[in-house]
């Protein structure tokens, strides 16, 4: 994973922090025996608060926040588009948006705390292809730089991130506006 550490005592630490993980992932993968899969990953030299504090950064929402959020109506806004949801689209339903070419790909937030961000983009890049027909890969690397709502990429939640994109008036493609933190871990200037 190209990883580089600043002294040899870091290294060390890291790389002891990577041999129990290490342990730790042969004994789940036996205890689980084909229910899981488990390995090492770009994260297998951080400790287990390391990785919470690092990629699970939820902020909650306000009080406030949440009287602004509306119900469910019932309404299937996508059954215009794919009439075959008319009969099967309730509160709860659900639909893999993935065979019906609804969703991009995949991102990675790498070093940022910015899954709210992510999970905000692609959001409304399935929202835009349901009402549209066109997929777009859209920008979280706009919403973690601009919205000053949230903390970048010190955590925060998808609901104030809609209203970002609802105040800048929408949201830049991914060409346009590329992703730095994942690889920076800093929020980047807007």
């Amino acid at each position: 994973f190209e990883k580089t550490y600043g002294t040899s005592e870091e290294e060390s630490d890291r790389f002891g922090v990577f041999v129990e993980n290490l342990a730790r992932a042969a004994r789940l993968e036996e205890q689980d025996a084909g229910t899981a899969t488990y390995g090492v990953t770009r994260f297998s030299d951080m400790t287990e608060g390391e990785f919470g504090r690092l990629m699970l950064r939820h902020a909650p929402r306000t009080d406030e926040q949440k009287a602004r959020t509306p119900a469910w109506d019932g309404a299937c806004t996508a059954c215009k588009r794919f009439p075959e949801l008319n009969a099967t689209v309730t509160a709860g339903s659900a639909i893999d948006w993935t065979t019906m070419g609804a969703v991009t790909d995949v991102k990675d937030q790498g070093q940022c705390g910015s899954c709210w961000a992510f999970s905000a983009t692609e959001q409304i890049e399935t929202d835009v292809a349901i009402a549209t027909g066109q997929l777009l890969d859209l920008s979280p690397q706009q919403i973690v730089s601009c919205d000053k709502t949230d903390l970048g990429c010190n955590g925060g939640n998808t609901e104030t991130a809609y209203e970002y994109v609802q105040k800048a008036g929408g949201i830049a493609t991914e060409k346009s506006y590329p992703d730095t933190s994942a690889r920076s871990g800093k929020t980047g200037s807007c």
